[in-house]
């Protein structure tokens, strides 16, 4: 069983590492179109690309937040609660 969690954690990081990689895409392809406007020339399909990127990130860094405790809405309404309804709490979360 130890096997199968090591892979799957190794998963969960590879995941965390392409969603970086997503946020950078998105941050190269923003600055690209604006070099793009200030020039003139024309970048079509740079706002789909993206919005594909943003949804890449979002969906590649959902297991690696949630293996490593860091679903941040979820982290600050824990915290203000007690034990049993933050019992209740984590388990409709999940």
């Amino acid at each position: 069983m130890t096997t199968l969690r090591k892979f799957l954690d190794f998963i969960y990081v590879a995941a965390g590492a392409f969603a970086a990689l997503c946020l950078v895409a998105i941050l190269v392809l923003i600055v690209a179109q604006m070099i793009a406007r200030w020039t003139g020339a024309v970048f079509p399909g740079a706002a789909s690309y993206a919005g594909y990127a943003m949804a890449g990130a979002s969906f590649l860094a959902f297991a690696n937040a949630l293996n490593r405790g860091a679903h941040i809405r979820v982290s600050v309404l824990l915290n203000a609660l007690s034990t049993g309804p933050k019992r209740l709490l984590e388990i409709w979360c999940f």
